[in-house]
């Protein structure tokens, strides 16, 4: 098992109100699984992702990614986590606006100290694996959308994570290009062996997945 979530609450207060978002999540996941957790708005969705990769603490309850409990690390042993275990790709892409596509997927290896010959090869091989061989020195805002989320995807893929979580990665795109990028985590998912959880509200999107997961109300349905 690669991602278990243990009884996961999430609370926020917004003045002297107390808002639900998570009630009792329990999730296992295994390597290699692709999984997609679907709801409407306000579900809970993207909250869990965001526990699930560790970027938000759960009010109570449990994470534990490749048999380590998170609960038990330091903010810095956090950090690390991520940046070797875990690839993010989100709806709005995240690219820095002043960096080549290269140098936005080059980014994570420098952060994990990875050798420049490393980073090198490591780069080129992504760039052609996400067919952006020919763009590498265009910045963001000289690329279309999809290609956009394609070096996003890409970046996602710097350190060689175990996981990749996508949150809504085709909610800014056309269905073209919605399918392309379906497409490429499929790929992921089969050749390259990465786990892939993916949040989204689009049916269509879901359906890819090998595993549903239905979130209403901040609890799993059946």
């Amino acid at each position: 098992m690669i991602i278990q979530a243990i009884n996961i609450t999430k609370q926020y207060k917004i003045d002297k109100i107390t808002i639900d978002s998570l009630n009792g999540v329990d999730i296992e996941i295994n390597k290699g699984d692709f999984v997609a957790i679907e709801g409407p708005s306000g579900s809970g969705k993207s909250t869990l992702l965001h526990i699930l990769g560790c970027i938000e603490s759960p009010t109570s309850g449990r994470v534990i990614i490749n048999g380590t409990d998170t609960s038990s690390l330091s903010s810095k042993a956090l950090a690390r986590l991520r940046l070797t275990q875990i690839g993010f790709v989100f709806q709005q892409f995240y690219l820095l606006p002043t960096l080549s596509a290269y140098e936005n997927i080059e980014l994570p290896m420098g952060e994990a100290g990875l050798s420049k010959k490393k980073k090198r090869e490591r780069t080129k091989y992504l760039l052609e694996s996400v067919g952006l061989d020919k763009r590498s020195q265009h910045k963001p805002t000289q690329l279309s959308g999809g290609e956009q989320q394609r070096v996003a995807i890409a970046r996602s893929l710097a350190n060689e994570p175990s996981i990749i979580l996508a949150d809504e990665p085709t909610g800014e795109l056309d269905s073209d290009n919605s399918t392309r990028i379906m497409d490429l985590f499929q790929t992921i998912n089969r050749e390259f062996g990465q786990t892939v959880v993916m949040v989204s509200h689009d049916m269509s999107i879901t359906s890819r997945a090998q595993r549903l997961i239905h979130l209403k109300d901040g609890r799993i349905i059946v």
